[in-house]
């Protein structure tokens, strides 16, 4: 979904990725430190999570667990976004 068209030109002109891989780390202490902070945003450990976060407001925008549709990926990444208007 992320390569999709519609969804690639979402991204690249309102958000800034950052990936936060809770099931895998090169250092072992750090994966309860990952996994806590997963909580604490998303309030589940369900892989995947997606989540829209504000960083000036320091709010969760949105937040979607599972798979989905490139079509649906895009709707939540809109109605994220356009609830800082």
């Amino acid at each position: 979904m992320l390569p999709a068209e519609a969804v690639a030109s979402e991204l690249n002109a309102h958000f800034i990725e950052s990936r936060l891989h809770t099931d895998q780390t090169d250092v072992p202490e750090m994966a309860e430190v990952f996994r806590d902070l997963q909580n604490e945003l998303t309030k589940s450990f369900a892989a995947p999570t997606y989540v829209v976060y504000d960083p000036v407001g320091e709010q969760v925008l949105g937040v979607h667990k599972g798979v989905m549709s490139a079509a649906a990926f895009l709707d939540f990444l809109q109605e994220s976004r356009a609830k800082l208007n």
